[in-house]
């Protein structure tokens, strides 16, 4: 029945049915008060779309589309078929599009919370048929992943291209960063996958003072675990570490395997062939190299150390190797020198180390009680000195 309504115009107000009305060829769903007058059609109440519900006291109707203001949105997570995630709010804006079967909801206040509180949402989502899709920053407790496009399923949302912060235990440093990787995370698995874009995607690790560049990132929520790198990785690939540290000159090395930990900011690389250091190329013994935070690398232990690069003169092994910077390193090894005869004796350098000319030099000592060979009729007894770029020994 059309009444005189406050604003003089010709009007109605009613409530639905109880089962509410369809709108929109059936679109959707509404219930509850339906007014009209020169204000529009409006309504107070519930409207229902696809698993969504929003309940709002001000809607306003419009032929091609609905906009309210929410006091609450929940969205029922769907199993089967075309996958839905659990998602809520409080106060949101909503515009809905029937005749293009999408509706928009856009934060307003509060975070959307997802995934029965697991993760929340600062951004705005969109509802279609297809699916749930974002954008905006997830965070999941001492995470965030920032991207442009989410995509939502049950238990898992993707990204094609995400930045990742994970912050570290006082919540305002940052343990770990990456940029421009394409993005897995399963809420039930407690995993998150990353895999690299191109040569944009990298990690940040600040508590370490390093950035890598990876094919493949596994996070293990649970164990606060990071596998940097593809761990079946061909032969000759790798991630490739480097230092920013100020003092380090962007050291670097390619690492097979690698493992970081959230607990307590450790690198644990693996398969590191090689290190370039001045003008020296340092074998470590085992392949594995720990980096800890501020950039410090652990002493290598039986390494190998060729200097120069070039010429190859002088080989030490069994070398305790400190290294410093992508120009600076220490060591103590044992050399091998061949005397005229070509017989091999082994010398211990209580010293090796780089000068200001970036020349690896060393020096050690033929021990009291022992005797070097220089040949069938000259023994030796004193101090040796190598410079890498000589391919003779300096007797003293």
């Amino acid at each position: 029945t059309l009444r005189l309504q406050d604003d003089y115009s010709l009007g109605f107000q009613r409530e639905t049915p109880k089962d509410g009305f369809n709108i929109y060829r059936a679109q959707g769903k509404y219930f509850d008060e339906i007014q009209l007058s020169h204000k529009g059609i409006k309504g107070s109440g519930k409207l229902e779309y696809l698993s969504s519900t929003s309940v709002a006291y001000n809607i306003l109707f419009f032929p091609d589309s609905t906009n309210l203001h929410t006091q609450q949105f929940n969205l029922l997570a769907v199993r089967e078929g075309i996958e839905f995630p659990e998602a809520n709010n409080t106060t949101t804006y909503v515009h809905y599009q029937p005749y293009y079967d999408v509706m928009n909801i856009y934060k307003k206040q509060s975070e959307f919370s997802f995934y029965n509180g697991q993760v929340t949402l600062d951004g705005d989502i969109e509802l279609r048929p297809t699916g749930l899709t974002g954008n905006g920053i997830m965070k999941l407790d001492k995470a965030e992943v920032t991207s442009n496009f989410f995509m939502y399923n049950t238990v898992f949302f993707n990204a094609d291209t995400a930045d990742l912060v994970v912050h570290a235990d006082d919540l305002e440093g940052i343990a770990f960063e990456s940029k421009n990787l394409r993005t897995h995370i399963d809420l039930e698995e407690k995993i998150g996958m990353f895999y690299s874009n191109g040569s944009e995607s990298y990690v940040r690790l600040p508590e370490n003072q390093y950035i890598c560049y990876i094919d493949k990132l596994n996070w293990q929520m649970d164990e606060e675990l990071l596998t940097l790198g593809d761990q079946l990785a061909f032969e000759g690939s790798g991630s490739e570490f480097i230092s920013i540290h100020p003092h380090q000159d962007s050291l670097s090395f390619i690492a097979k395997t690698a493992i970081y930990s959230l607990k307590d900011y450790i690198i644990h690389a693996g398969g590191v062939e090689e290190f370039a250091i001045a003008d020296a190329i340092i074998y470590p013994d085992s392949g594995i190299v720990t980096v800890e935070k501020n950039a410090v690398m652990q002493t290598l232990y039986g390494a190998k150390i060729l200097v120069d690069d070039l010429t190859e003169y002088h080989t030490f092994t069994n070398a305790t190797v400190d290294i410093k910077s992508a120009n600076n390193y220490t060591a103590t090894g044992d050399y091998t020198y061949k005397d005229a005869m070509n017989n091999k004796q082994h010398i211990f350098f209580k010293e090796i180390r780089v000068n200001e000319d970036t020349i690896t030099i060393a020096r050690g000592d033929v021990e009291n009680g022992k005797i070097l060979h220089i040949d069938s009729k000259f023994d030796f007894k004193g101090s040796l000195e190598i410079f890498s770029d000589r391919r003779n020994l300096t007797f003293d």
